[in-house]
């Protein structure tokens, strides 16, 4: 809760003077093990008892849109290997504006942020960078249902039988709860494996006897290839791929995958 209180007040007052204060009031952290499921951490705001950011909500399970924190889905069902024509790392995208049709027949134009267009760009770059337009054509070419049945696979539960959800659901487009979205990342770390968030380890009485204890799952369920969550995890490592957007070094260099 310190952490998150000193990061909100950093974002809204920047000792540099070179960005724009953030305004941000409010926030929500999960920390979980990717590959038993045990919540480590969970904050559901950053003071309980501020009214004036309904501080009582528990943020981490309240429905939010993710942006583009659903990307890594959208790529990693488009190289399912088992695909007739799956996409890699090297795939090239056309990163100009570019008109598509959505399933209920209606025009959609994404931009990038800021605007900008890069021409070329290599998949890896795309994913790293997080650039819109070549999200949604990767989520054209392996479909929305593909997309939405690995996010629902891997625990992104609020997503299943919305059949609101089109084309912009890559960049955000439907809502998730926090601790599912960190469930579901768990795909990536782990090697493609299900994870179920435990946040009880243990039920004791008074007097010391044991009513529950929690046991580590033995097996468990499969929902993506071992070699695609291996890419994904290396895309989202490489500073170099996301130079372009984010600049070298970055907040997103954190010393480890």
């Amino acid at each position: 809760q310190q952490l998150m209180q000193r990061r909100l007040d950093l974002l809204n007052h920047p000792p540099d003077n070179a960005r724009v204060p953030a305004n941000a009031n409010n926030a929500a952290l999960v920390a979980l093990d990717p590959f038993n499921g045990q919540v480590l951490t969970m904050v559901g705001s950053p003071d309980y008892f501020d009214e004036s950011i309904d501080g009582a909500v528990n943020g981490a399970l309240a429905l939010r849109q993710p942006g583009s924190a659903l990307k890594p889905f959208t790529y990693a069902a488009a190289m399912n290997p088992t695909l007739d024509d799956p996409l890699t790392a090297a795939t090239m995208f056309l990163d100009v504006r570019t008109g598509f049709i959505t399933q209920k027949l209606e025009s959609y134009i994404p931009g990038n942020y800021g605007m900008a267009e890069h021409g070329v760009v290599l998949a890896r770059e795309s994913l790293a960078s997080s650039y819109n337009i070549p999200a949604v054509l990767a989520l054209e070419h392996v479909g929305v249902d593909a997309m939405l049945r690995l996010s629902v696979d891997a625990g992104l539960d609020t997503l299943a039988n919305r059949q609101d959800l089109d084309l912009a659901v890559t960049l955000g487009g439907g809502e998730v709860r926090l601790l599912d979205l960190t469930q579901a990342y768990a795909i990536f770390p782990n090697g493609g494996y299900r994870i179920t968030p435990s946040m009880i380890l243990s039920v004791q009485v008074r007097g010391g006897e044991s009513l529950y204890t929690w046991q580590a799952p033995r097996d468990l369920l499969r929902v993506l290839d071992a070699r695609v969550a291996y890419l994904i995890t290396d895309i989202l490592s490489d500073s170099d791929a996301r130079r372009a957007a984010f600049g070298k070094p970055s907040a997103l260099d954190i010393a480890r995958p």
